[in-house]
Formats: C-alpha cells, structure tokens, sequence
C-alpha cells in the first residue's frame, strides 16, 4: 500500500512520515508511505482486506519494524531538536484477547495496564481515581466496578479507548475500533472521537471501512 500527502501543512504540532515501508521476510507489505498528520485533525484509512491498514498503524505504534521515519515536531522546533522527539502513541488493537469468565473489573483492568506492581500493592484511592479520571474522558465513569466480561461492545470499546488515552497520546491509532458495534453505538462513536481530538488536540488515525460516516466526521480519507 503506498499512500502519500506531500502538500499539507502543519501548525502548532505535526507528525511527519516518511518513506515507512514494511516487509515480512522477502514479501513487502507496506511500501513508501508519506503522511503529514496534524495535531487535532482526524484521518481515516480505508481499503480492502489484506491491503495492509493494520501493519501500517502497528509500524507507527512501534510493534513492528520498519525502513523510514516517524518524526513528531512542535511549533518552533528546529530541524535537529525535531529529530530528537517521540510521539507518545495510543493504540486500540482490532481485537482484545481475555477470559470473559475472569473476575476481573474495569478498576482492576487498568491497575494491570498501567503498573508494573501487583494489583493488591495500590493505594485503593488513587488507582481508583485515576481510573476514574480516564473514564470519564469517554463518559464511560459509571463502568469503574463493572467485570470486564459483562461489558457490552460499545462498553469494552470506550474502555481500551480510555487505556489508550492515558497517559495522553499525540497521536491516537484506532484499528477498525467500532466491529460488532450496533448502529447507535457506530454514531455515539464518531461524535465522541471528534470531541476528543478538539479537547486534547490530537492527531486521530482510525482504520475503518464505515465509509458514510468516515466522510462526514473525518477531516480526511486516505
């Protein structure tokens, strides 16, 4: 998949890449993509099965190996400091793996997700806040006590959004987030991604195959 956006410009933020390409053993996956991604604008990528979406966000999440660059720059920054910063990335996988029968709450997801230590070392009030704070980021505060396994799609969603959101990214990966999300759901999704990048001023990358709605919420379609 090459994709290439040589005439944008930035403002106060921007994330350059530059000739990222991906290959598995002699096979290349991804080839020569060129994007300009800006601090608060949306992107969605769309294409076939098997083009490629998925490797492309999990290069610039860093999960997989790749020739090229991915340099995030700040107003003002001279060419060399640019070069020196890393983006802090968020990322929403395609599919969540877990025990739906682990007794296991949306508190206790996010102790694991964000500390190194054992679930029973944390101060009860602080973790519990902190999650709380993240929650409420995607109006999801309620689900704090709920088990994981009893979520619903547009539940579990706005949880693993919430993940990714803390600490606050620059750019935000989604990988086909809203699967198995009714059409209600699919809406009160979109609205809530396009109040998110205006709030924290984020660069939004969604993979997605919602063409309607991808063109009436994103700032573009790649």
């Amino acid at each position: 998949m090459a994709l290439t956006d040589e005439n944008a410009v930035c403002g106060g933020c921007c994330t350059k890449i530059t000739g990222l390409s991906v290959s598995i053993g002699q096979a290349p996956i991804v080839r020569d993509v060129n994007l300009h991604l800006h601090c608060g604008e949306f992107s969605v990528i769309m294409g076939p099965n098997g083009a490629g979406k998925t490797t492309l966000l999990r290069a610039i999440a860093g999960e997989l190996p790749f020739t090229g660059e991915v340099l995030f720059h700040r107003f003002g920054d001279d060419a060399a400091a640019a070069q020196k910063i890393k983006p802090r990335i968020g990322y929403v996988p395609q599919r969540l793996e877990f025990d739906p029968a682990a007794p296991m709450t949306v508190e206790d997801l996010f102790a694991l997700c964000l500390s190194a230590r054992p679930r029973w070392l944390f101060r009860a009030r602080a973790s519990r806040q902190a999650a709380m704070d993240a929650l409420a980021a995607v109006d999801a505060a309620r689900l704090i006590s709920k088990r994981v396994g009893h979520l619903s799609g547009g539940e579990l969603q706005r949880v693993i959004l919430s993940l990714a959101l803390t600490p606050r990214p620059d750019i935000l990966l989604l990988d086909e987030p809203v699967s198995g999300v009714d059409a209600f759901g699919l809406n009160l999704f979109y609205e809530m991604i396009s109040k998110l990048r205006a709030r924290y001023d984020l660069s939004i990358i969604m993979v997605s195959h919602d063409l309607p709605r991808s063109a009436k919420y994103a700032d573009r379609l790649i």
